[in-house]
């Protein structure tokens, strides 16, 4: 969510498969309605495509594992996307990645000082503006704009592929910086 400054609305991985792989670029619809008027342009660093690809992986691998143990996947593959692992008397049970969730699941944390769940996204508002990133380019990776100044408007001189390079140069040191980095699951074994 640090890489995409995604607001805490939804599930930011239900529509990965919108993204183009290659480029790795896409729309993020997380402020509007369904019609996804708002949309903006999210571009994942090489970094995030791999972590994505082994999380999903991660989670497949469980699933393979707790067959049995979990219901089958519905029609809309709505665990395919991710999700947490709920243990209690009734059994295992998926749980929804969602803001109250990804709450829930920080205070289950020992000694981990839960926060506001969209709380990087002033985070890396603050970081890149320091930096010196490009207003421009930051007001349409935050989402941030006013009518007819859409970066996607008819009119707008808003060049996607200048607007990715432009990202990558000031995020992808960021999470260097802050040690980032993707990890695989030891649940998979393929």
């Amino acid at each position: 969510m640090l890489v995409t400054s995604c607001r805490a609305v939804r599930n930011p991985l239900m529509l990965i498969d919108e993204f183009d792989s290659v480029l790795g670029m896409g729309a993020l619809s997380d402020k509007d309605s369904e019609d996804r008027h708002m949309s903006r342009l999210i571009c994942m660093p090489p970094m995030l495509r791999r972590q994505i690809t082994s999380y999903f992986a991660h989670c497949a691998s469980i699933s393979r594992q707790l067959i049995g143990y979990l219901p089958q996947d519905e029609e809309d593959h709505q665990w395919s996307r991710g999700f947490f692992l709920q243990i209690s008397q009734a059994g295992i049970r998926r749980v929804e990645i969602a803001p109250s969730n990804i709450y829930d699941q920080m205070e289950l944390v020992s000694g981990y000082t839960t926060h506001r769940v969209n709380a990087h996204r002033k985070f890396t508002r603050t970081e890149l503006t320091e930096r010196g990133c490009p207003s421009e380019a930051l007001a349409a990776f935050m989402g941030h704009w006013l009518r007819g100044e859409e970066p996607q408007d008819a009119y707008s001189t808003f060049c996607p592929a200048v607007y990715a390079k432009v990202l990558d140069e000031w995020i992808t040191p960021l999470l260097r910086e802050l040690g980032w980095s993707a990890l695989s699951s030891q649940w998979v074994t393929e």
